[in-house]
């Protein structure tokens, strides 16, 4: 009996059918069916592709850096007090060692068009998402008939339509909101080269609703992030074709807009949008609002990281680490509701010091390097984007994240078939 091949029409057909649904899957949180899909892809890899294939995927740059990632943590249970949570922690991060080499060795058998209809269903299942996110949120609505609730014992009203409370059926806010803005700028280079086969008014439609959602998902740092991002590519390009008037008509449309808001928009929701730190905060207090609570955390994380600053304190012991700063700094709060440093760039320090920093620093810059090495603009922008909501989320302390990065940009940034 023949074996099986990859470049063989049934094996790459059920491959490509599995990418899809895994790229579906990714903002809705679907944990269990998105690790079953991934297995399956695993399985079909090492039955089909080549003896070449591996040695190409094991020698790519995105490859190695993410398994020196991986392996400076695996490393660090060695000095790791905590093993059963270092080892908890470690398997959330297990996508970094099997995710690329599988998704990159893979990448290679698919077209540049077979990679852009899988993004279209990328996009797709973000608007999917959205869309399921407010149908369950009205339907709670017209259960609670009101638009907010209040937890027993608790004080603070949660609006069904906005921020935690919309995104709860999948995943975190800010996490779901990075997707939306992948989602977003995929779209947006759409309108500029039509390289999805996406109509543009339909594009314009998705970009506006898939808009809506990260300003109904109040993820700051996105939407701030997307705003750079595609603020400098929108100016660089209206520059270099001289279209002067589509750049002052934007700009007076983007002064509209917050001129909107600050006049029509909810109290609470304006709150949060609005709320700028205050560095003369009490760390020991409790009037904190979301800015404030991370310059508090960066205060304590940055402390415990002196302390340790060359290989951190393990992953088995970083979180706790950081639990103890803030009880020993009179941060209470951050204690009592065991608030991790809201930045991973902190959280890898914490864990693995200045070697583990400089190794996220490499893996990130390895990415960005690829996309631009292939001049794929719309995936640096992306990289671009992902690197700055890392400041204010600790983006790979949670499976989801993880597994979102090294299902969507390994894939994408493999060779294409023919190239």
């Amino acid at each position: 009996m023949a074996a099986i091949r990859f470049d063989q029409a049934q094996p790459k057909r059920l491959a490509y059918i599995l990418l899809g649904l895994s790229l579906f899957s990714l903002p809705f949180g679907w944990g269990p069916g998105s690790n079953l899909l991934l297995l399956l892809l695993a399985l079909i890899s090492f039955i089909a592709l080549k003896a070449q294939d591996w040695k190409y995927s094991l020698s790519s740059p995105l490859t190695l850096a993410s398994w020196f990632f991986f392996l400076l943590y695996l490393l660090s249970l060695l000095y790791s007090d905590d093993l059963n949570s270092g080892q908890r922690e470690l398997e959330t991060k297990l996508s970094f060692f099997l995710g690329p080499p599988i998704l990159v060795a893979l990448g290679r058998y698919f077209s540049s068009k077979e990679k852009r209809n899988l993004q279209i269903i990328f996009i797709l299942a973000c608007v999917g998402s959205l869309i399921s996110a407010l149908a369950y949120a009205g339907f709670r609505a017209w259960d609670h008939q009101a638009l907010s609730y209040i937890k027993p014992n608790g004080s603070q009203e949660h609006f069904f339509f906005l921020y935690e409370t919309l995104s709860e059926p999948f995943m975190h806010p800010g996490y779901l909101s990075t997707l939306f803005g992948i989602a977003i700028l995929l779209l947006v280079k759409n309108l500029w080269v039509e390289f999805l086969d996406l109509k543009r008014s339909i594009s314009w439609g998705l970009i506006l609703f898939l808009g809506l959602g990260l300003f109904l998902l109040q993820g700051r740092i996105n939407i701030l992030a997307l705003g750079i991002v595609l603020g400098t590519m929108t100016l660089w390009r209206l520059v270099k074709l001289k279209r002067w008037r589509w750049l002052f008509g934007g700009a007076g449309f983007i002064a509209f807009l917050i001129l909107g808001f600050l006049s029509f928009a909810p109290q609470s929701v304006k709150e949060r949008y609005l709320a700028f730190p205050d560095f003369s905060y009490d760390l020991s207090g409790s009037n904190f609002n979301s800015a404030t609570y991370r310059l508090a955390e960066w205060e304590c994380a940055w402390e415990a990281i002196q302390q340790e600053p060359w290989f951190g304190y393990g992953i088995g012991d970083s979180k706790e680490q950081l639990l103890k700063t803030y009880q020993e700094k009179g941060f209470l709060e951050g204690y009592e509701r065991r608030y991790n440093a809201h930045n991973q760039y902190l959280e890898t320090s914490l864990a693995t010091g200045a070697l583990g920093l400089t190794s996220l620093l490499v893996l990130l810059a390895v990415y960005t390097r690829r996309a631009y090495k292939l001049n794929r603009q719309v995936l640096v922008a992306s990289m671009l984007f992902f690197c700055i909501c890392l400041l204010t989320e600790s983006m790979f302390e949670r499976a989801w994240a993880i597994v979102s990065f090294n299902v969507f940009f390994p894939f994408f940034l493999s060779d294409d078939k023919g190239a």
